[in-house]
């Protein structure tokens, strides 16, 4: 049962539930809130650039000399602690950048109060900058991988009103992880250039400004947990067009939290809490008065709402539908879809409400007992009259030396054989570096073999597998805990079951799941049907949860089978081909899915069960609405919806 709004506005209402925001904490993930590391790592410490970071220099021309040599193989830049004071815009390079502190709160990099052309909010002007142009609707970048911020704090003084603290564009695996963005101006985190996500927003606090985060782009989706926003001055998020997927959002404001200014946004929220009212708005609407009565108010199509609870205001939401407002009242929204839930064969609309876990905090010790891939040798081999170093035996021979945490000076490393991670071995650090299966011709035979070794869990971190050849990239012959995180590199199946994997941040495809439990959050398979048995998502048996999936290409996203339990919080969906969700003898969620460009020309999903299937099938086009009574989006559909159970 839940809160839903019929097509003539009738009401359910969902008999109220227990309410359970998850926590803020750390990155329990790395295991060191300090981040100090190796000396041979391969990352630029910014000291060497002559940065300063005493709170007194202007470090604006240091940091500016962060273009690396190769603009294809991006840069990794370490902050030690210190107050980096700058005066100017600081402009990051396109892609593959990577700015890293050593703490959340050592790190400061700090906007000087009255810096020159930082005054006029009606032109904003970025401080931290991950693409070269702003707000230019020329722009067109959807190549902006692996662009992060990462434990360290933004800060902007008085007298910038135009300032947006943050610039952020990452397509594809990116992050901002454990900052804090504080200070004064239009913005802290904008999302104003074509074309941003999909990436994960996670561990963010925003303090002040006149909007927390800021965003005007229509696609390709933000995944955004664990996101706390006070003190803003007018909105707490500004939203025209973009999907968000918030877990976790706290807001502490006497402004509207978030505002929606088109009908044809997509937004989840779950297991959230906005405090404060008095003139706060949820999710408002420009067609809507801005009375600040409301903690919602939208005429958005594609809205589901889950475990949200609202204080301080006199309606939780306002939603207006077929010219009618109507009101739900401040306090818990146990669950809401803008339109009713669309089933299949299943009798139950209830949804799955799986239940969510984190990553279990894996101690990676002192860097000083970390391992250097390096300080074993590779093997020369020829691949087509070329010399490759093989580092496939060199990470083996660290394993088996007992090495407990293994890492990668960022550059790049070619593997042509299978290593068994064994050993003692509970963190392969990648530090960015590319791990490449470029050249393998093993077959079906996995890169990484993961088995029982006496450690309850493995990270695998800031591992990518740029363009690789091999179909299976991880082998899980374990029941043991697995973690995947930050990483391009997918293709990663399990010959045992039991096991659990948590993906935090990952583009890649070829996920052949059997009876694991599995939670990500951003995900991007981009399964293409130009690759002969490519694949996105298969699962037979176990349990999914995803909260932010984005995917392009044509091939079927997820097909579930074997009584698999599938809950997806939120997508979006570049379509023209198979069908795009199937539920075969299994139970499915489907919350927030969006498609545009492009059709699931077959079926958007077909459900099984009990020998009989059936096929939900949408209209699509530049001016029809579509078949869930919702808005149109130009293009593409708005499934706010869909329960198989």
């Amino acid at each position: 049962m839940f809160h839903s709004l019929m097509p003539l506005g009738l009401l359910f209402f969902l008999l109220l539930a227990s309410f359970s925001p998850c926590a803020h904490g750390g990155d329990g993930l790395v295991g060191v809130s300090v981040y100090s590391p190796p000396d041979d790592s391969g990352w630029i410490n910014v000291k060497t650039l002559g940065a300063m970071g005493d709170g007194i220099t202007d470090d604006t021309a240091a940091l500016r000399k962060f273009r690396p040599e190769n603009p294809h193989a991006g840069a990794t830049f370490y902050f030690p602690n210190g107050t980096y004071l700058l005066s100017d815009t600081l402009y990051l390079g396109n892609k593959r950048i990577v700015l890293q502190g050593e703490s959340r709160d050592g790190v400061v990099i700090k906007l000087k109060a009255g810096s020159a052309g930082f005054q006029d909010r009606g032109k904003p002007k970025p401080f931290i900058s991950t693409y070269s142009k702003f707000m230019d609707s020329s722009s067109s970048m959807g190549q902006a991988f692996k662009n992060s911020l990462i434990n360290l704090t933004v800060e902007v003084e008085k007298g910038n009103e135009g300032a947006v603290a943050v610039h952020y564009l990452a397509n594809n695996q990116g992050t901002i992880e454990n900052v804090n963005i504080k200070g004064q101006g239009k913005a802290g985190l904008g999302f104003v250039t074509n074309w941003p996500g999909p990436s994960l927003v996670r561990n963010v606090r925003i303090e002040g400004f006149d909007i927390g985060i800021w965003s005007t782009i229509g696609q390709y989706s933000i995944t955004l947990e664990n996101v706390t926003l006070m003190h803003q001055k007018e909105w707490g998020v500004f939203n025209k067009g973009q999907a968000l997927f918030f877990r976790n959002l706290v807001s502490e404001n006497r402004v509207p939290v978030i505002r929606n200014c088109t009908p044809t946004t997509n937004i989840v929220v779950v297991d959230s809490e906005f405090k404060g009212g008095g003139g706060g708005i949820a999710i408002d609407s420009h067609e809507l008065e801005k009375s600040g009565r409301y903690a919602f108010e939208t005429i958005v199509p594609g809205l589901y709402l889950r475990n949200v609870r609202t204080s301080g205001y006199s309606s939780a939401l306002a939603y207006k539908i077929a010219g009618k407002q109507i009101e739900l009242p401040d306090g818990l929204v146990a669950e809401f879809s803008s339109i009713p839930p669309v089933s299949l064969l299943s009798q139950s609309r209830a949804t799955l409400k799986l239940p969510v876990e984190d990553a279990p905090r894996i101690d990676l010790g002192s860097p000083t007992t970390w391992v250097s891939i390096r300080r074993f040798s590779p093997e020369l081999v020829k691949v087509k009259d070329t010399d490759v170093e093989n580092w496939a035996p060199a990470l083996q021979a660290a394993v088996n030396s007992g090495a407990e945490v293994i890492y990668f000076p960022k550059g790049s490393y070619d593997f042509l054989n299978t290593v068994t991670l064994g050993g003692k071995v509970k963190a392969i650090l990648g530090m960015d570096s590319t791990l490449s299966s470029i050249n393998w011709d093993k077959g079906s035979d996995p890169v990484f073999r993961i088995v029982d070794n006496g450690q309850p869990a493995l990270l695998i971190d800031r591992v990518n597998d740029n363009y690789g050849k091999a179909s299976r990239y991880y082998e899980l012959a374990s029941n043991k805990t697995v973690v995947i995180k930050n990483c391009i590199s997918g293709r990663f199946h399990n010959t045992v079951p039991g096991g659990r994997l948590f993906l935090y941040d990952v583009c890649g495809s070829g996920f052949d799941l059997k009876n694991i439990a599995v939670w990500a959050r951003q995900l991007n398979p981009e399964a293409s049907k130009k690759v002969p048995d490519s694949f996105n998502i298969r699962i037979q048996g176990g349990s999914l949860w995803v909260l932010g999936l984005k995917t392009e290409y044509g091939r079927t996203v997820i097909h579930a089978t074997q009584g698999a339990r599938v809950e997806v919080l939120g997508a979006w969906h570049y379509h023209d081909g198979e069908v795009g969700y199937i539920n075969e003898n299994s139970q499915m969620t489907l919350a927030g899915v969006l498609t545009s460009n492009g059709r699931f020309a077959e079926a958007l999903v077909r459900e099984t069960r009990a020998g009989k299937t059936m096929d939900l099938k949408i209209p699509i086009g530049k001016s029809e609405q579509n078949a869930f009574n919702g808005g149109y989006r130009q293009y593409g559909t708005i499934l706010p919806l869909y329960t198989g159970n």
